[in-house]
């Protein structure tokens, strides 16, 4: 038994300081992004197998500065079935 499944997230982002000595000024804020799809094969009763490949990209910005950082997660795992 094969599930495919698709998803799309978006939220706000806290960079934080990259000193121990950083206080919340030093801190910045933004927003993330990320889609996926894959699916999942039933192995047996009790166990499925997933593989889901997607984009995911996080943005800070304040002053002179733009920061941007971007992946392609790949997520490959085993999932209890209740």
């Amino acid at each position: 038994h094969v599930t495919f499944d698709a998803f799309i997230s978006i939220g706000p982002t806290w960079w934080t300081s990259s000193d121990d000595q950083g206080s919340l000024g030093d801190n910045r804020f933004g927003y993330g992004l990320r889609t996926g799809f894959g699916g999942s094969y039933t192995i047996n009763k009790s166990v499925s197998a997933y593989l889901h490949l997607g984009y995911s990209t996080t943005n800070t910005w304040g002053g002179d500065i733009y920061a941007s950082a971007s992946s392609v997660p790949l997520c490959l795992g085993l999932r209890a079935l209740y």
